[in-house]
């Protein structure tokens, strides 16, 4: 060992204060780890937040602002309607939509299914949209109405069961369902009656179980669809101690 290798009481001194500094990360890392269960999952997480804090604002969008609960009860009307429908823990759901309330929405709904959400790239269009889609066999999709016009010039060419491509329309859909498109399913519309109650398939959800997939920005070649499980999501929820 050379003596640039060794540590003198020194340096030990000199560097105890960051040393110290990284004590409560540390710590945190620790609880982390020892509060896992296989059972955990984003969905599981976000239904204790509403427990918590039910009344809460959980979004602030343009003029809205969505309570907990609010959104909860939202995304438990989705899911029940989508299971109603077929959606099973393992499928996987192609979403097409803008960064708005009712894609957080949906995202929520289908991952209580214990289904994974592919979350496309919304400056997609053409054949690399197309490929995208077909890459994760979707057995449902769900879009927003204003990226139909992308949709619709390759709806042709998707391996997608078309009873089973569903609309949100571009408006506050808490106030009314708007608007869809003739070749599409109104998925706030459809699901209106269904019930706010948690669904007893999240019990079966998993840490390994698949959360979302998020595309490459397919500078290279085509896009591909990488892999998000809940184990993560959880592992950071834990981490810093959110619900």
């Amino acid at each position: 060992m050379s003596v640039k290798d060794t540590v003198s009481p020194m340096d030990l001194v000199r560097h105890s204060p960051e040393v110290f500094k990284r004590i409560p990360s540390v710590i945190r890392m620790l609880n982390a780890k020892r509060h896992e269960s296989d059972h955990d999952c984003m969905p599981r997480f976000f239904e204790k937040t509403v427990d918590k804090y039910p009344n809460r604002p959980a979004i602030y969008y343009l003029d809205r602002s969505i309570t907990y609960h609010q959104f909860n009860e939202q995304a438990n009307r989705i899911a029940h309607y989508l299971v109603s429908r077929g959606l099973k823990r393992g499928d996987v759901v192609a979403m097409l939509m803008h960064n708005r309330p009712e894609f957080l929405i949906c995202a929520m709904a289908i991952s209580k299914v214990g289904a994974c959400a592919a979350l496309l790239n919304t400056a997609q269009t053409g054949k690399v949209l197309a490929y995208s889609i077909n890459l994760v066999e979707p057995s449902m999709f769900i879009i927003g109405t204003e990226l139909a016009e992308e949709v619709s010039d390759i709806l042709g060419e998707l391996n997608v069961d078309k009873s089973l491509a569903f609309a949100v329309a571009d408006t506050d859909t808490f106030f009314h369902p708007g608007n869809t498109p003739a070749s599409f399913t109104n998925l706030i519309e459809e699901s209106r009656s269904k019930s706010t109650s948690n669904l007893v398939e999240t019990e079966a959800v998993t840490r390994s179980d698949h959360y979302v997939y998020l595309y490459t920005s397919g500078t290279t070649g085509m896009p591909k669809a990488a892999i998000t499980d809940h184990n993560r999501i959880c592992w950071m929820f834990n981490l810093i101690d959110i619900v």
